[in-house]
C-alpha cells in the first residue's frame, strides 16, 4: 500500500492479517535535478536510477518510514530532475554501464529544486567499502590505497616507479564509506591505513569486469598488539643474550621481511613492535648467528 498525493511521498508498506492499522508517513517532497556530461563519443543516457535511504542514526537504524527506495525521475531538456522526499537522505544515483555517485546527509526543504550541476559519468570498474576503527578512533582519518599485485621485482627501479604510479588512494569519509573510482581489471591488495593504528590488507582482491565491487565485509582496524617472548635458557651457550627477529609475511608471496629485532634481556625476554593481529614467524639466534629456534 502506498498514499499518492501531489507534493508529498510515503514509502510503500507491506499489508499483512491481523487488526494492526496501517500506518502511512506523508513526507513533502524536493526536486533533485543534475545534466550528466559523458566521456567524449558516448550519447547521452536516457535512464536515471536514483536510490535512496533515511540517513541511519549512530545505532545504524534507518527510518522504516524512509527504507531504501527509488526515487521518481524523468527526463529534461537539459539533464533530468528527480522527486524525492525532504528529509536527511544518503543517495547513490545509478547510471546504466558508468559507475555510481554517491552523495552522503543530502536535505532539501519542502518543495525545494536542488540542482547538482554536472555529473560527470565516467566508465570502468569500482570497488565500495565501510571501514570501522576502534572508539575514540575517527573512520575519516583512514586512507585506502589499491596496489597491483606485483608483477616484477620491486627492488628494480623502474619496476617500483611503474608500480607506484599504478596505486590508487582514496580517503574514507566521516561515516565510514569509500569508493575506488574507475579501477583497471586485475588482481589488487587493498590497504586500510591510520596514523595511529596498524594498517590492514585484504588481499587477494580481483576485478574481473567493469562494474562496481562491493566488499562483503567491514576493513575493521584493531589496537595494536605487543609481541613478548619468553626464551628458556636465558642465555646462549656462550653466556651471551639471544637475538630475536620478528617478521611479517609479504602478501601474495612466500617471502618475509623484518619487522623488528634486538636482543633479549638477560632474563631470556623479549617485547617487539606493535602489531596488528595476523600472522608472523620469530627467528631466535645465538650470539654466533646461529639460528635455533624459528617459529609462526
Amino acid at each position: 500500500v502506498v498514499a499518492l498525493a501531489d507534493g508529498y511521498w510515503s514509502a510503500p508498506q507491506v499489508v499483512t492479517e491481523g487488526p494492526d492499522p496501517i500506518r502511512l508517513r506523508l513526507l513533502p517532497t524536493a526536486v533533485l535535478r543534475s545534466h550528466l556530461v559523458t566521456p567524449a563519443g558516448d550519447a547521452v543516457p536516457e535512464n536515471v536510477i536514483l536510490r535512496f535511504n533515511g540517513v541511519p542514526t549512530s545505532h545504524g537504524k534507518i527510518d522504516p518510514f524512509l527504507p531504501e527506495s527509488i526515487a521518481s525521475c524523468a527526463e529534461e531538456e537539459a539533464g533530468w530532475s528527480c522527486r524525492l522526499p525532504a528529509a536527511p537522505l544518503d543517495l547513490r544515483i545509478e547510471v546504466p554501464g558508468y559507475i555510481p555517485h554517491y552523495l552522503w546527509d543530502f536535505e532539501a526543504h519542502p518543495r525545494e529544486i536542488v540542482d547538482l550541476g554536472p555529473l560527470r559519468l565516467e566508465r570502468g570498474a569500482s570497488i565500495v567499502g565501510w571501514v570501522e576503527t576502534p572508539p575514540d578512533f575517527l573512520e575519516s582519518d583512514v586512507s585506502i590505497e589499491l596496489v597491483p599485485q606485483n608483477s616484477g621485482w620491486m627492488g628494480n627501479p623502474k619496476t617500483h616507479r611503474r608500480m607506484q604510479s599504478l596505486i590508487q588512494k582514496t580517503q574514507v569519509n566521516d561515516r565510514g564509506f569509500f569508493q575506488l573510482r574507475g579501477v583497471n581489471l586485475g588482481g589488487y591488495i587493498l590497504s586500510a591505513k591510520h596514523p595511529r593504528l596498524p594498517p590492514v590488507q585484504l588481499f587477494p582482491l580481483e576485478v574481473g569486469s567493469a562494474a562496481e565491487i562491493v566488499l562483503d565485509e567491514k576493513v575493521r582496524l584493531e589496537l595494536p598488539a605487543d609481541v613478548r617472548v619468553a626464551i628458556d635458557p636465558p642465555l646462549d651457550i656462550a653466556g651471551a643474550r639471544w637475538m630475536v627477529e620478528l617478521f611479517e609475511p609479504e602478501p601474495l608471496t612466500n617471502a618475509y621481511h623484518t619487522l623488528d629485532e634486538g636482543p633479549a634481556g638477560e632474563d631470556g625476554t623479549w617485547e617487539g613492535h606493535e602489531v596488528a593481529s595476523g600472522r608472523y614467524m620469530i627467528l631466535i639466534s645465538d650470539s654466533q648467528k646461529s639460528e635455533w629456534d624459528r617459529e609462526e
